[in-house]
Protein backbone atom coordinates (compact mmCIF):
# COMPACT_ATOMS: atom_id res chain seq x y z
CA UNK A 1 0.00 0.00 0.00
CA UNK A 2 1.34 3.37 -0.99
CA UNK A 3 1.90 5.99 1.75
CA UNK A 4 -0.25 9.08 1.77
CA UNK A 5 1.82 12.09 0.57
CA UNK A 6 1.57 13.64 4.03
CA UNK A 7 2.90 10.50 5.65
CA UNK A 8 5.63 10.15 3.04
CA UNK A 9 6.67 13.76 3.54
CA UNK A 10 6.77 13.27 7.30
CA UNK A 11 8.88 10.11 7.06
CA UNK A 12 11.12 11.57 4.39
CA UNK A 13 12.98 13.69 6.97
CA UNK A 14 14.57 10.60 8.50
CA UNK A 15 17.45 8.62 7.05
CA UNK A 16 16.78 5.29 8.74
CA UNK A 17 17.86 6.04 12.33
CA UNK A 18 14.94 6.98 14.58
CA UNK A 19 16.31 7.66 18.06
CA UNK A 20 13.39 9.82 19.20
CA UNK A 21 9.87 8.38 18.96
CA UNK A 22 8.10 11.65 19.93
CA UNK A 23 10.01 13.40 17.14
CA UNK A 24 8.57 10.97 14.59
CA UNK A 25 5.07 11.40 16.05
CA UNK A 26 5.42 15.15 15.75
CA UNK A 27 6.67 14.98 12.18
CA UNK A 28 3.80 12.74 11.12
CA UNK A 29 1.20 14.96 12.78
CA UNK A 30 2.70 18.06 11.15
CA UNK A 31 2.62 16.33 7.78
CA UNK A 32 -1.04 15.38 8.23
CA UNK A 33 -2.07 18.86 9.36
CA UNK A 34 -0.23 20.68 6.57
CA UNK A 35 -2.77 21.21 3.73
CA UNK A 36 0.09 21.69 1.26
CA UNK A 37 1.03 18.06 1.77
CA UNK A 38 -2.48 16.64 1.68
CA UNK A 39 -4.12 15.30 -1.45
CA UNK A 40 -6.61 12.51 -2.04
CA UNK A 41 -5.76 10.10 -4.82
CA UNK A 42 -8.73 8.28 -6.32
CA UNK A 43 -7.66 5.25 -8.32
CA UNK A 44 -9.36 2.47 -10.26
CA UNK A 45 -7.57 -0.08 -8.18
CA UNK A 46 -5.55 0.12 -4.96
CA UNK A 47 -1.96 -0.37 -6.14
CA UNK A 48 -1.10 -3.24 -3.81
CA UNK A 49 -3.74 -4.53 -1.48
CA UNK A 50 -5.53 -4.20 1.80
CA UNK A 51 -4.50 -5.08 5.32
CA UNK A 52 -6.72 -5.17 8.35
CA UNK A 53 -5.30 -3.85 11.57
CA UNK A 54 -6.21 -5.75 14.72
CA UNK A 55 -5.18 -2.76 16.81
CA UNK A 56 -6.97 0.08 14.99
CA UNK A 57 -9.60 0.36 17.69
CA UNK A 58 -6.88 0.41 20.32
CA UNK A 59 -5.04 3.12 18.38
CA UNK A 60 -8.16 5.27 18.35
CA UNK A 61 -8.77 4.68 22.06
CA UNK A 62 -5.18 5.80 22.74
CA UNK A 63 -5.75 9.06 20.91
CA UNK A 64 -4.61 8.40 17.35
CA UNK A 65 -6.47 10.68 14.95
CA UNK A 66 -7.15 9.22 11.51
CA UNK A 67 -7.48 11.57 8.55
CA UNK A 68 -8.67 8.94 6.06
CA UNK A 69 -9.87 5.35 5.70
CA UNK A 70 -6.50 4.30 4.26
CA UNK A 71 -4.97 1.23 5.84
CA UNK A 72 -1.52 2.68 5.22
CA UNK A 73 -2.37 5.39 7.74
CA UNK A 74 -2.97 2.68 10.33
CA UNK A 75 0.50 1.28 9.60
CA UNK A 76 2.01 4.76 9.98
CA UNK A 77 0.41 5.12 13.43
CA UNK A 78 1.70 1.70 14.45
CA UNK A 79 5.18 2.67 13.27
CA UNK A 80 5.01 5.88 15.27
CA UNK A 81 4.27 3.89 18.44
CA UNK A 82 6.94 1.29 17.82
CA UNK A 83 10.05 1.18 20.02
CA UNK A 84 12.25 0.13 17.10
CA UNK A 85 15.43 2.12 16.51
CA UNK A 86 15.32 2.21 12.71
CA UNK A 87 12.56 2.74 10.19
CA UNK A 88 12.76 -0.87 8.91
CA UNK A 89 12.51 -2.12 12.51
CA UNK A 90 9.40 -0.02 13.07
CA UNK A 91 7.82 -1.10 9.82
CA UNK A 92 8.49 -4.74 10.62
CA UNK A 93 6.90 -4.40 14.06
CA UNK A 94 3.89 -2.56 12.61
CA UNK A 95 3.28 -5.14 9.88
CA UNK A 96 3.34 -7.97 12.39
CA UNK A 97 0.18 -6.43 13.83
CA UNK A 98 -1.82 -6.32 10.61
CA UNK A 99 -3.48 -9.14 8.73
CA UNK A 100 -4.59 -9.53 5.15
CA UNK A 101 -2.86 -8.72 1.86
CA UNK A 102 -0.28 -6.02 1.36
CA UNK A 103 2.73 -5.01 -0.67
CA UNK A 104 4.37 -2.01 0.95
CA UNK A 105 6.97 0.29 -0.56
CA UNK A 106 8.45 3.10 1.55
CA UNK A 107 11.27 5.51 0.89
CA UNK A 108 13.37 7.75 3.14
CA UNK A 109 16.21 10.07 2.20
CA UNK A 110 18.64 7.14 2.15
CA UNK A 111 16.61 3.91 2.05
CA UNK A 112 14.11 2.09 -0.14
CA UNK A 113 12.05 -0.55 1.68
CA UNK A 114 9.74 -3.18 0.21
CA UNK A 115 7.64 -5.77 2.04
CA UNK A 116 5.24 -8.42 0.76
CA UNK A 117 2.64 -10.16 2.91
CA UNK A 118 3.37 -13.74 4.05
CA UNK A 119 0.85 -15.26 1.62
CA UNK A 120 2.06 -13.22 -1.34
CA UNK A 121 -1.50 -12.33 -2.33
CA UNK A 122 -0.44 -9.12 -4.06
CA UNK A 123 2.56 -8.82 -6.40
CA UNK A 124 5.81 -6.92 -5.84
CA UNK A 125 8.84 -7.08 -8.15
CA UNK A 126 12.43 -5.95 -7.99
CA UNK A 127 14.18 -4.33 -10.93
CA UNK A 128 17.43 -2.55 -11.65
CA UNK A 129 18.07 0.65 -13.56
CA UNK A 130 21.80 1.00 -14.00
CA UNK A 131 23.14 0.58 -10.46
CA UNK A 132 19.87 1.60 -8.82
CA UNK A 133 17.22 -0.82 -7.56
CA UNK A 134 13.53 -0.35 -8.40
CA UNK A 135 10.41 -1.74 -6.70
CA UNK A 136 7.07 -1.96 -8.53
CA UNK A 137 3.86 -3.96 -8.44
CA UNK A 138 4.27 -5.26 -12.02
CA UNK A 139 7.05 -5.86 -14.51
CA UNK A 140 5.41 -3.57 -17.09
CA UNK A 141 6.30 -0.61 -14.84
CA UNK A 142 9.96 -1.60 -15.15
CA UNK A 143 9.65 -1.70 -18.94
CA UNK A 144 8.26 1.82 -19.02
CA UNK A 145 11.31 3.33 -17.29
CA UNK A 146 13.82 1.05 -19.01
CA UNK A 147 14.68 -1.00 -15.92
CA UNK A 148 15.64 -4.68 -16.02
CA UNK A 149 13.56 -7.23 -14.15
CA UNK A 150 15.61 -8.94 -11.44
CA UNK A 151 13.10 -11.12 -9.53
CA UNK A 152 9.86 -11.13 -7.61
CA UNK A 153 9.91 -10.18 -3.95
CA UNK A 154 9.03 -13.45 -2.25
CA UNK A 155 5.97 -13.86 0.00
CA UNK A 156 6.86 -12.65 3.50
CA UNK A 157 10.12 -11.05 2.34
CA UNK A 158 11.36 -7.63 3.41
CA UNK A 159 14.08 -5.88 1.41
CA UNK A 160 15.98 -2.81 2.59
CA UNK A 161 18.08 -1.00 0.01
CA UNK A 162 20.60 1.74 0.71
CA UNK A 163 23.77 3.13 -0.84
CA UNK A 164 26.23 1.69 1.68
CA UNK A 165 24.93 -1.87 2.20
CA UNK A 166 23.12 -2.41 -1.08
CA UNK A 167 20.17 -4.80 -0.94
CA UNK A 168 19.51 -6.65 2.31
CA UNK A 169 16.78 -9.29 2.49
CA UNK A 170 15.16 -11.17 5.36
CA UNK A 171 11.88 -12.88 6.22
CA UNK A 172 10.32 -11.41 9.38
CA UNK A 173 7.02 -13.33 9.26
CA UNK A 174 6.04 -16.91 9.99
CA UNK A 175 6.37 -18.93 6.73
CA UNK A 176 3.06 -19.84 5.06
CA UNK A 177 1.97 -21.44 1.82
CA UNK A 178 1.82 -18.91 -0.99
CA UNK A 179 -1.69 -17.88 -2.13
CA UNK A 180 -1.15 -15.41 -4.96
CA UNK A 181 -4.38 -13.79 -6.21
CA UNK A 182 -5.58 -15.74 -9.24
CA UNK A 183 -7.65 -12.75 -10.40
CA UNK A 184 -4.38 -10.93 -11.12
CA UNK A 185 -4.05 -13.34 -14.06
CA UNK A 186 -7.67 -12.79 -15.13
CA UNK A 187 -8.06 -9.03 -14.83
CA UNK A 188 -5.88 -6.93 -12.52
CA UNK A 189 -2.43 -7.25 -14.04
CA UNK A 190 -1.61 -5.70 -17.38
CA UNK A 191 -1.28 -8.25 -20.20
CA UNK A 192 2.29 -7.13 -20.89
CA UNK A 193 3.41 -8.09 -17.37
CA UNK A 194 5.03 -11.29 -16.13
CA UNK A 195 3.52 -12.83 -13.00
CA UNK A 196 4.96 -15.94 -11.39
CA UNK A 197 7.25 -16.45 -14.37
CA UNK A 198 4.27 -16.53 -16.76
CA UNK A 199 3.19 -14.02 -19.38
CA UNK A 200 -0.16 -12.59 -18.30
CA UNK A 201 -1.18 -12.30 -21.96
CA UNK A 202 -0.40 -15.97 -22.66
CA UNK A 203 -2.25 -17.05 -19.53
CA UNK A 204 -5.37 -15.12 -20.58
CA UNK A 205 -5.15 -16.53 -24.09
CA UNK A 206 -4.96 -20.02 -22.59
CA UNK A 207 -8.03 -19.25 -20.48
CA UNK A 208 -9.88 -18.66 -23.75
CA UNK A 209 -8.61 -22.00 -25.09
CA UNK A 210 -9.87 -23.82 -21.99
CA UNK A 211 -13.19 -21.99 -22.21
CA UNK A 212 -13.68 -23.04 -25.84
CA UNK A 213 -13.05 -26.65 -24.88
CA UNK A 214 -15.45 -26.53 -21.93
CA UNK A 215 -18.26 -24.46 -23.49
CA UNK A 216 -18.41 -24.73 -27.31
CA UNK A 217 -21.26 -23.07 -29.19
CA UNK A 218 -22.27 -22.63 -32.86
CA UNK A 219 -21.74 -19.01 -33.84
CA UNK A 220 -20.39 -16.76 -36.59
CA UNK A 221 -18.10 -14.38 -34.73
CA UNK A 222 -16.03 -14.22 -31.51
CA UNK A 223 -15.82 -10.69 -30.08
CA UNK A 224 -13.96 -9.56 -26.99
CA UNK A 225 -15.35 -7.12 -24.47
CA UNK A 226 -12.28 -4.85 -24.55
CA UNK A 227 -9.75 -4.65 -23.22
CA UNK A 228 -9.43 -7.34 -20.55
CA UNK A 229 -11.46 -9.87 -22.55
CA UNK A 230 -9.30 -9.59 -25.67
CA UNK A 231 -6.60 -12.25 -25.06
CA UNK A 232 -9.22 -14.80 -23.92
CA UNK A 233 -11.32 -14.08 -27.04
CA UNK A 234 -8.27 -14.65 -29.24
CA UNK A 235 -7.66 -18.00 -27.53
CA UNK A 236 -11.36 -18.96 -27.82
CA UNK A 237 -11.45 -18.12 -31.53
CA UNK A 238 -8.24 -20.03 -32.27
CA UNK A 239 -9.40 -23.15 -30.42
CA UNK A 240 -12.97 -23.09 -31.77
CA UNK A 241 -12.14 -22.12 -35.35
CA UNK A 242 -14.75 -19.34 -35.28
CA UNK A 243 -13.54 -16.03 -36.79
CA UNK A 244 -12.35 -13.34 -34.41
CA UNK A 245 -13.46 -9.73 -34.86
CA UNK A 246 -13.52 -6.43 -33.01
CA UNK A 247 -17.29 -6.11 -32.70
CA UNK A 248 -16.96 -3.62 -29.85
CA UNK A 249 -14.66 -0.61 -30.01
CA UNK A 250 -13.37 0.86 -26.76
CA UNK A 251 -13.02 4.56 -26.07
CA UNK A 252 -9.41 4.73 -24.87
CA UNK A 253 -10.09 7.78 -22.71
CA UNK A 254 -12.55 6.08 -20.34
CA UNK A 255 -11.66 4.14 -17.19
CA UNK A 256 -13.20 1.03 -15.68
CA UNK A 257 -16.89 0.97 -14.85
CA UNK A 258 -17.49 -1.93 -12.45
CA UNK A 259 -16.03 0.10 -9.55
CA UNK A 260 -18.09 3.24 -10.20
CA UNK A 261 -20.20 4.09 -7.12
CA UNK A 262 -23.73 4.21 -8.57
CA UNK A 263 -25.63 2.19 -11.17
CA UNK A 264 -26.61 5.33 -13.09
CA UNK A 265 -22.96 6.31 -13.52
CA UNK A 266 -22.03 2.74 -14.50
CA UNK A 267 -24.78 2.62 -17.14
CA UNK A 268 -23.69 5.95 -18.60
CA UNK A 269 -20.07 4.80 -18.44
CA UNK A 270 -20.75 1.70 -20.55
CA UNK A 271 -22.21 3.78 -23.40
CA UNK A 272 -19.36 6.26 -23.25
CA UNK A 273 -16.72 3.56 -22.96
CA UNK A 274 -17.89 1.08 -25.61
CA UNK A 275 -19.40 1.37 -29.07
CA UNK A 276 -20.61 -1.40 -31.37
CA UNK A 277 -19.05 -2.06 -34.77
CA UNK A 278 -22.43 -2.39 -36.51
CA UNK A 279 -21.16 -3.29 -39.96
CA UNK A 280 -19.30 -6.29 -38.56
CA UNK A 281 -21.94 -7.87 -36.31
CA UNK A 282 -25.20 -7.21 -38.20
CA UNK A 283 -27.04 -10.49 -38.75
CA UNK A 284 -24.40 -12.62 -37.01
CA UNK A 285 -24.50 -14.98 -34.06
CA UNK A 286 -22.01 -13.33 -31.74
CA UNK A 287 -19.96 -14.84 -28.90
CA UNK A 288 -18.94 -12.12 -26.44
CA UNK A 289 -15.93 -13.03 -24.30
CA UNK A 290 -15.58 -11.02 -21.09
CA UNK A 291 -13.32 -11.38 -18.06
CA UNK A 292 -16.07 -11.56 -15.41
CA UNK A 293 -19.66 -10.84 -14.44
CA UNK A 294 -19.97 -8.93 -11.17
CA UNK A 295 -23.31 -7.16 -10.79
CA UNK A 296 -24.42 -7.95 -14.34
CA UNK A 297 -25.16 -4.30 -15.11
CA UNK A 298 -22.40 -3.89 -17.68
CA UNK A 299 -23.16 -7.26 -19.31
CA UNK A 300 -26.83 -6.34 -19.76
CA UNK A 301 -25.99 -3.03 -21.39
CA UNK A 302 -23.47 -4.62 -23.75
CA UNK A 303 -25.98 -7.29 -24.75
CA UNK A 304 -28.58 -4.62 -25.50
CA UNK A 305 -26.10 -2.66 -27.59
CA UNK A 306 -25.17 -5.76 -29.62
CA UNK A 307 -28.80 -6.72 -30.28
CA UNK A 308 -29.77 -3.12 -31.11
CA UNK A 309 -26.99 -3.14 -33.72
CA UNK A 310 -28.62 -6.10 -35.48
CA UNK A 311 -26.92 -9.22 -34.10
CA UNK A 312 -28.97 -12.41 -34.55
CA UNK A 313 -27.88 -13.97 -31.23
CA UNK A 314 -25.67 -13.09 -28.28
CA UNK A 315 -23.74 -15.75 -26.38
CA UNK A 316 -21.63 -14.87 -23.34
CA UNK A 317 -18.45 -16.76 -22.47
CA UNK A 318 -16.77 -15.61 -19.25
CA UNK A 319 -13.03 -16.04 -18.62
CA UNK A 320 -13.42 -16.59 -14.88
CA UNK A 321 -15.71 -18.65 -12.64
CA UNK A 322 -18.82 -16.94 -11.20
CA UNK A 323 -17.87 -14.13 -8.80
CA UNK A 324 -19.99 -15.11 -5.82
CA UNK A 325 -17.93 -13.71 -2.94
CA UNK A 326 -16.52 -10.23 -2.21
CA UNK A 327 -12.77 -9.60 -2.04
CA UNK A 328 -11.43 -8.21 1.23
CA UNK A 329 -7.81 -8.03 0.08
CA UNK A 330 -7.65 -4.71 -1.69
CA UNK A 331 -10.41 -4.75 -4.31
CA UNK A 332 -13.51 -2.56 -4.08
CA UNK A 333 -16.06 -5.26 -4.89
CA UNK A 334 -19.70 -4.93 -3.79
CA UNK A 335 -21.39 -6.53 -0.82
CA UNK A 336 -22.14 -10.19 -1.44
CA UNK A 337 -25.88 -9.57 -1.84
CA UNK A 338 -25.13 -7.38 -4.89
CA UNK A 339 -23.05 -10.03 -6.66
CA UNK A 340 -25.19 -11.74 -9.27
CA UNK A 341 -23.63 -15.16 -8.75
CA UNK A 342 -24.25 -15.09 -4.99
CA UNK A 343 -27.97 -15.71 -5.42
CA UNK A 344 -28.40 -17.10 -8.96
CA UNK A 345 -27.44 -20.27 -10.80
CA UNK A 346 -25.76 -20.04 -14.18
CA UNK A 347 -29.10 -20.61 -15.93
CA UNK A 348 -30.81 -17.96 -13.79
CA UNK A 349 -28.06 -15.49 -14.67
CA UNK A 350 -28.50 -16.32 -18.36
CA UNK A 351 -32.22 -15.56 -18.12
CA UNK A 352 -31.54 -12.39 -16.12
CA UNK A 353 -29.07 -11.11 -18.72
CA UNK A 354 -31.35 -12.15 -21.58
CA UNK A 355 -28.72 -13.91 -23.70
CA UNK A 356 -28.96 -17.07 -25.79
CA UNK A 357 -26.35 -18.85 -23.67
CA UNK A 358 -24.00 -18.08 -20.78
CA UNK A 359 -21.05 -20.16 -19.65
CA UNK A 360 -18.23 -19.51 -17.21
CA UNK A 361 -14.88 -21.26 -17.22
CA UNK A 362 -14.72 -23.83 -14.43
CA UNK A 363 -12.37 -23.22 -11.54
CA UNK A 364 -10.40 -26.30 -12.59
CA UNK A 365 -10.19 -24.93 -16.13
CA UNK A 366 -8.88 -21.63 -14.76
CA UNK A 367 -6.24 -23.44 -12.72
CA UNK A 368 -5.16 -25.42 -15.79
CA UNK A 369 -4.83 -22.17 -17.73
CA UNK A 370 -2.53 -20.65 -15.11
CA UNK A 371 -0.28 -23.70 -15.13
CA UNK A 372 -1.76 -26.19 -12.64
CA UNK A 373 -2.43 -29.28 -14.82
CA UNK A 374 -4.46 -31.14 -12.22
CA UNK A 375 -6.82 -28.23 -11.55
CA UNK A 376 -7.66 -26.86 -8.13
CA UNK A 377 -6.63 -28.81 -5.03
CA UNK A 378 -9.49 -28.07 -2.62
CA UNK A 379 -7.40 -29.08 0.41
CA UNK A 380 -4.43 -26.89 -0.52
CA UNK A 381 -5.31 -24.36 -3.25
CA UNK A 382 -2.28 -22.91 -5.03
CA UNK A 383 -3.92 -19.47 -5.36
CA UNK A 384 -6.23 -17.15 -3.49
CA UNK A 385 -9.55 -17.70 -5.28
CA UNK A 386 -11.87 -16.49 -2.52
CA UNK A 387 -13.99 -14.39 -4.90
CA UNK A 388 -14.98 -17.63 -6.66
CA UNK A 389 -14.83 -20.26 -3.90
CA UNK A 390 -15.46 -18.33 -0.69
CA UNK A 391 -12.23 -19.90 0.62
CA UNK A 392 -10.52 -16.93 2.30
CA UNK A 393 -6.84 -17.62 3.09
CA UNK A 394 -6.96 -15.00 5.86
CA UNK A 395 -10.12 -15.02 7.91
CA UNK A 396 -11.91 -11.64 7.43
CA UNK A 397 -12.36 -11.06 11.16
CA UNK A 398 -13.59 -7.49 10.78
CA UNK A 399 -16.29 -8.58 8.33
CA UNK A 400 -17.29 -11.54 10.48
CA UNK A 401 -17.81 -9.13 13.37
CA UNK A 402 -20.29 -7.25 11.15
CA UNK A 403 -22.26 -10.42 10.45
CA UNK A 404 -20.59 -11.68 7.27
CA UNK A 405 -21.07 -15.44 6.80
CA UNK A 406 -18.31 -17.66 5.41
CA UNK A 407 -18.92 -20.46 2.95
CA UNK A 408 -19.76 -23.68 4.76
CA UNK A 409 -17.80 -25.72 2.20
CA UNK A 410 -14.61 -23.62 2.28
CA UNK A 411 -11.50 -24.83 4.05
CA UNK A 412 -10.87 -23.02 7.38
CA UNK A 413 -8.65 -19.95 7.02
CA UNK A 414 -5.34 -19.87 8.84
Amino acid sequence: MQPDPAQQAALGEFDGELPDRPLLDQAIEEGIRNPELRRVRKAERAPTGRARCRECRELIERGSIFQSSSDSECIIHLMARSMGRTLPDRMEEALRKVEGAFSVVAMTATQLIGVRDPLGVRPLVLGKLGEAFVLASETCALDIIGADFEREIKPGEMVVIDETKGLQSHFPFRPQRSRFCIFEHVYFSRPDSIQGGRSVYETRRQIGVELAREAPVDADLVCPVPDSGTPAAIGFAHESGIPYGMGIIRNQYMGRTFIEPTEQIRNMGVRLKLNVNRALIRGKRVILVDDSVVRGTTSQKIKEMILDAGAAEVHFRIASPPTAWPCFYGVDTPEREKLLASSMTEEQMRAHLGVASLRFISIDGLYRAVGVPGGRNAAQPAYCDACFSGDYPVKPTDQLARGFKLSETAEPAE
